[in-house]
């Protein structure tokens, strides 16, 4: 069972990443209002079906941190206030850091064989 979690998590969980990476402050150090609104769209689609099944309920709230981070709008006349940048950039890494938690047993194995 474990085996096909892990298995679905790796064809699944990528396509988080790359929205992701595009959650990233401009010049100036703040985010693009029409990047982040594609963003949002484009991680509510994919939760959507197989990943409500396989995302581990950390992962999950930490999903929905970011969400509501993003989904707000720019508090001033179209950017982002600080506490807004703050809120996603954490929200960001945390959740990432969240999935690849879920994928802990394939990096835990990888850590272990450069050690040795």
């Amino acid at each position: 069972m474990t085996t096909k979690l892990l298995d679905l998590r790796l064809v699944h969980y990528p396509k988080a990443f790359e929205i992701t990476d595009n959650i990233f402050k401009e010049k100036g150090g703040n985010f693009d209002p029409v990047k982040i609104k594609t963003a949002v769209e484009e991680l509510i689609e994919w939760k959507k079906g197989v990943v409500n099944l396989v995302i581990s309920s950390e992962a999950l709230t930490s999903f929905y941190v970011l969400r509501d981070a993003i989904m707000k709008s720019p508090a001033n006349n179209g950017t982002y206030s600080p506490e807004q940048v703050e809120k996603i950039s954490a929200g960001t890494k945390d959740f990432r850091k969240q999935l690849r938690r879920d994928l802990g047993i394939l990096f835990r194995e990888e850590k272990s064989r450069r050690i040795a």
